[in-house]
């Protein structure tokens, strides 16, 4: 009789432990899948900031565009500006909070990356960092040009490039 009960309390423990150990692989893959939904949620929050940013980005007075046209105030990016702001990449980097931004013409065909004459290739901000996803958006690049004392406005396509950290 104390070898039967022995044995009923040596079958108990044995159900409580392998319960215990299942419990705790179902807790396991139940945290890895939450793990990977943050991971994936992350990835989709840096994809979004890069795309508002590129948004936000054309309403800064440091590279809007101003004419007297009112509807190219809003969409243009200024390529003085942006010329000058490239120059400057380490006392402007408070205001980028992506890895990278670059611009440049949609439909050149050779990048002269800038400072350079008939230059077609901005890097305006790039933290170094090696492992990056970009993102881009089309916009009009626009600068102010005169020939012959007649003063122009010439816009061109251009294309922002965002890069973010990829995880």
């Amino acid at each position: 009789m104390v070898k039967r009960a022995q044995i009923r309390i040596q079958q108990m423990v044995f159900m409580i432990v392998a319960l215990l150990f299942f419990f705790i692989l179902v807790g396991l893959f139940f945290i890895a899948y939450q793990f990977r939904d943050v991971s994936q949620n992350f990835d989709d929050l840096q994809r979004e900031q890069a795309i508002s940013f590129l948004q936000v980005m054309r309403n800064m007075p440091e590279f809007g565009y101003s004419s007297k046209d009112s509807r190219a105030n809003s969409v243009c990016l200024d390529l003085d500006k942006i010329s000058l702001i490239a120059g400057r990449i380490g006392e402007f980097s408070a205001l980028f909070p992506v890895a990278s931004i670059k611009i440049l013409e949609a439909f050149s065909t050779k990048e002269i990356i800038c400072p350079a004459k008939d230059c077609n290739y901005y890097i305006i901000y790039d933290s170094g960092q090696k492992n990056i996803e970009e993102q881009e958006i089309y916009t009009c690049l626009c600068s102010k040009r005169s020939e012959n004392y007649i003063a122009y406005d010439k816009c061109v396509l251009g294309r922002v490039i965002v890069g973010v950290v990829k995880k």
